[in-house]
């Protein structure tokens, strides 16, 4: 019920990619401040966009489980740019994130890798 809700109201059509693989989800926004260690050893500090979804749209259409580099892109809204945004394991976790009790939506933890008119 929480997702019928939020797929009428707080999202938008994003372009989930994986490799030559790409399909069009609805999509919530987020933003997050965390950590992202380098390969130096150094943790970093970044703010990173997390999309938020229904797992379903993924699973449904054979691609499973977000991976890492997974990427994601999208238009704000008004804007004559759009963003690019790759999936990435922050400090403390994983990529991703499940955020209901019956592991239905995913959080899915991004950094922006590119903007392009």
């Amino acid at each position: 019920m929480v997702s019928r809700a939020r797929g009428r109201t707080a999202s938008r059509d994003v372009i989930y990619r994986r490799g030559s693989r790409s399909m069009i989800i609805r999509a919530s926004l987020g933003r997050r401040t965390f950590d992202v260690e380098s390969p130096e050893g150094v943790f970093i500090e970044v703010q990173g966009m997390d999309f938020i979804f229904d797992f379903e749209d993924l699973d449904g259409a054979g691609i499973g489980l977000p991976e890492t580099g997974d990427e994601v892109t999208f238009a704000p809204e008004g804007a004559k740019f759009e963003t690019r945004y790759r999936a990435l394991r922050v400090a403390g976790g994983g990529h991703y994130e499940f955020i209901d009790t019956e592991s239905r939506q995913l959080r899915l933890h991004t950094k922006l890798v590119e903007v392009r008119p």
